[in-house]
């Protein structure tokens, strides 16, 4: 017997434009349809009144009960995207019914909690890169290094941060950017932790501890490439994806290109040299 969470999402329509009022948009007719997002013991149902929601959960109790998967009700929550007037705190969602000598096929309601604005998936804040920010902060400020009874290496430090830091906050990234701001911001505390642990008689400069040793750098691992790599590689992977919606990244792309980098493509040319260490922060607009 399998469990998962749900979380379930209300919104105006299922059809949800991601960027509007762009004038650069290559067709601005295109939108992408949200039906449903799964992964593992996680997944999102989408629907635009709470009826249809409660429908298309009962639906879903009834498919995955038959390859023996039941819904961990407690870690289960509502969402409701763009709410209009007044919205409860708790909804009642039906479910089948998993009593010993009770049919399954009858139905059992829970009560979860309603959420507003806000989307979580895999533990993340969807759309929200100053939260995960501030997870990413305290993961890297808790960190310790282990302790030698001779000075510490600075290869086996730079290993140290490599496999424990770097490896940690690379697979965090990939769920969700952050502003490149921030990702500096996680590179700086991570070179404070090194001289800490390296008692060098001066603070590290964050751009030498990145350099490659060729260049005559400590060649440590970059938060802030990692980031901004994740964030290109991501894009351009969606962009040439054979799924016809993962394509329509090209709405994201054109946000980019027109709202933060003066109609000029990040991707190529002079657009991969603009500087965005100066914005505090970057959302994409739903519609």
């Amino acid at each position: 017997m399998m469990s998962q969470k749900k979380h379930l999402a209300l919104s105006r329509s299922l059809h949800q434009p991601m960027i509007i009022l762009t004038p650069h948009l290559p067709d601005d007719c295109i939108s992408l349809p949200i039906q449903m997002t799964e992964a593992t013991d996680d997944s999102i149902i989408f629907a635009s009144s709470i009826p249809a929601l409660q429908t298309f959960c009962l639906v879903e109790e009834h498919f995955q009960f038959a390859y023996g998967w039941f819904t961990n009700w407690l870690k289960t929550m509502a969402y409701v995207l763009l709410p209009v007037g007044n919205q409860p705190n708790m909804i009642s969602m039906p479910s089948i019914t998993v009593e010993p000598r009770v049919s399954p096929l009858s139905i059992t309601n829970h009560d979860i909690p309603l959420i507003l604005n806000e989307l979580e998936f895999l533990h993340i804040k969807i759309n929200n890169p100053l939260h995960h920010f501030c997870e990413l902060h305290d993961f890297v400020e808790a960190f310790t290094f282990p302790k030698f009874i001779r000075p510490t290496p600075i290869t086996l430090i730079r290993k140290i941060v490599m496999q424990s830091i770097a490896s940690q906050a690379c697979a965090l990234l990939t769920l969700q950017p952050i502003t490149d701001t921030d990702a500096l911001k996680l590179d700086r505390v991570i070179a404070t932790k090194v001289h800490a642990i390296s008692r060098f008689p001066w603070i590290f400069n964050t751009k030498i501890a990145t350099l490659p040793v060729s260049l005559h750098g400590f060649d440590f691992p970059s938060i802030r490439h990692i980031n901004a790599s994740i964030a290109v590689d991501g894009l351009a992977c969606d962009l040439n994806h054979h799924i016809p919606a993962y394509r329509n990244a090209r709405i994201t792309l054109a946000d980019w290109t027109c709202s933060i980098n003066h109609c000029v493509n990040p991707l190529e040319g002079n657009g991969i040299q603009q500087d965005f260490t100066c914005r505090l922060q970057y959302h994409t607009t739903w519609g």
